[in-house]
């Protein structure tokens, strides 16, 4: 036998069972390599291994991606199948991060509230009323008159909050993101954001199921008595989360199924599109809604213009990163002096959102 030709075999045969196995701990490298995110960010940070146990558990990195943009939507009862159950409902938005610019969510709630037909309380839960007496100022605390008054205030507001109890409630939650990774990459935040056991959350997500006909990405998961139901679907950049609980449980999946006709009904965007339908904000220093120096430093007078088919629905403002007042067009600025730095933020209907930053110097 030939010497060499044995040495060349047993050296590619190291070569190639070498190679075999650099590849298999290459795929298993990257099957354990940790979740990355690319545009969104987490407010309050995440657990990395919980992010990368439930986005594996769902298929996160074979979600599919899309080019087209739509705008938000603007939530309320009528969109409801019954929504003669509402009895309070309530909108407000934030601002969310991707990619370090900031975007738009929009948070509406339809609650149920119906007569509560247990007996009034006639005293404080005991630990409620040790709260607030630990809360009070120790001069305040010895003074038993005034304890006595503080008390008995707390109890009638204790009282009437028991008049009524929650029955149900609708929750929709509407973020417009920059484009569909982004959105996606919110809704698996959404998903991990809660108290479950991270092995808890993961036995949850793969029971879930993936509604037929509500977006490309969407889970569906609901209690064993059907009577709490959450819907998540992410239809090309908006990330939209629907939870009903209660009366209202039957309501989460009809919801989810017309928000996403809404979605689809819209006319398809470019990215640059979609920019072009941001508000657009102007402020003006003013003295009474005149015009004036920036020395004065009475107010600032502010304008914003929308797209047509659109309307404001936040303004928010501050001063020198405290809270300020923003009504009919203008910031107050009385009492500050010196270089100033005004913000104002303005989102609309589409959950389009602008934020306007200037530095004022206004003088002695």
């Amino acid at each position: 036998m030939n010497t060499g030709m044995v040495n060349r075999r047993w050296v590619t045969a190291i070569c190639l069972s070498t190679l075999a196995l650099g590849t298999a701990r290459g795929a298993e490298s990257e099957a354990e390599a940790p979740l990355r995110l690319q545009a969104a960010t987490a407010e309050h940070g995440f657990d990395e291994a919980r992010l990368t146990a439930v986005g594996k558990a769902i298929g996160f990195l074979e979600w599919p991606q899309s080019d087209t943009r739509r705008v938000g939507l603007l939530m309320d009862s009528s969109l409801l199948g019954h929504p003669e159950l509402v009895t309070q409902e309530s909108t407000h938005y934030r601002l969310v991060e991707f990619s370090r610019a900031p975007w738009a969510e929009s948070r509406w709630s339809g609650r149920r509230l119906v007569e509560n037909t247990e007996p009034v309380p006639t005293e404080l839960p005991a630990d409620r009323k040790e709260r607030l007496l630990a809360a009070l100022p120790p001069q305040l605390r010895g003074d038993p008159v005034f304890v006595e008054d503080y008390l008995k205030r707390k109890l009638e507001r204790y009282q009437k909050s028991r008049q009524r109890r929650l029955d149900g409630e609708v929750s929709v939650r509407i973020c417009l993101a920059p484009s569909s990774k982004a959105a996606q990459e919110h809704m698996l935040l959404g998903l991990i954001a809660n108290t479950l056991p991270t092995d808890g959350l993961v036995r949850m997500c793969t029971a879930g199921r993936r509604p037929e006909g509500l977006g490309p990405v969407s889970l569906l998961t609901e209690s064993s008595q059907k009577d709490d139901v959450s819907v998540r679907f992410a239809r090309d950049n908006v990330c939209v989360t629907v939870r009903a609980w209660g009366r209202l449980a039957d309501e989460a999946l009809p919801l989810a199924h017309k928000l996403e006709a809404m979605l689809t009904g819209q006319p398809p965007l470019t990215d640059q599109q979609l920019l072009d339908r941001r508000p657009a904000v102007t402020m003006v220093l003013s003295v009474d809604g005149a015009p004036t120096k920036a020395e004065d430093g009475k107010g600032i007078s502010y304008n914003i213009s929308v797209p047509a088919g659109t309307e404001i629905t936040h303004v928010q403002a501050s001063v020198d990163g405290q809270p300020a007042t923003a009504n009919d067009g203008r910031i107050n600025l009385v009492g500050k002096i010196g270089t100033v730095k005004v913000t104002l933020t303005a989102i609309t209907s589409e959950l389009l959102a602008t934020i306007l930053e200037r530095e004022l110097n206004l003088g002695e």
